[in-house]
């Protein structure tokens, strides 16, 4: 998982010319990323985004909301599985062509089973970033405090 991470930003960091480049989110889109984490258990998210303003910055940026679900599934005894269902919003800033960065924040209901079950409010902040190598498909990342402290998985425009 690390390597593949470290890939990703190798890829998103090497970049390629923004002249003429198209919005990799704006007007329009539709997002999925479906995803997979590090930490206790087997982390797994799916996630879904469209644009609710965009060309702001000469066109670079834009605001996104969605929803978001991840679930924690325990793999010992001393684990416990956890749900997360929430609404997220995100600010994206296009750097370079084909990547797709974003800060955003999620607001939504979490659970916890061990045998018990708990709930609450929880809020969770994240970075991510798609890397589209082909016009539909591409790899994604997120670093944050939610689920996983960090995923990676593929992303869909839809």
């Amino acid at each position: 998982m690390k390597r593949l991470g470290l890939l990703l930003t190798i890829v998103c960091l090497l970049g390629i010319s923004t002249a003429n480049a198209q919005s990799t989110f704006g007007k329009g889109d539709c997002t999925a990323n479906l995803m997979v984490g590090v930490g206790s258990g087997l982390p797994v998210s799916g996630s879904m985004e469209w644009p609710i303003v965009s060309g702001l910055i000469k066109g670079r940026a834009s605001i996104g909301l969605g929803p978001y679900v991840g679930f924690r599934i325990p793999l010992g005894t001393n684990q416990v599985g956890c749900l997360d269902v929430s609404a997220r919003a995100a600010f994206h800033y296009q750097f370079v062509e084909k990547l797709d960065t974003y800060v955003g924040l999620g607001l939504g209901m979490w659970g916890t089973f061990d045998g018990k079950f708990g709930a609450g409010l929880g809020v969770s902040g994240y970075l991510g970033a798609r890397y589209y190598f082909w016009d539909h498909i591409g790899l994604c990342t997120e670093l944050g405090y939610g689920i996983s402290y960090f995923s990676v998985g593929a992303c869909f425009k839809l």
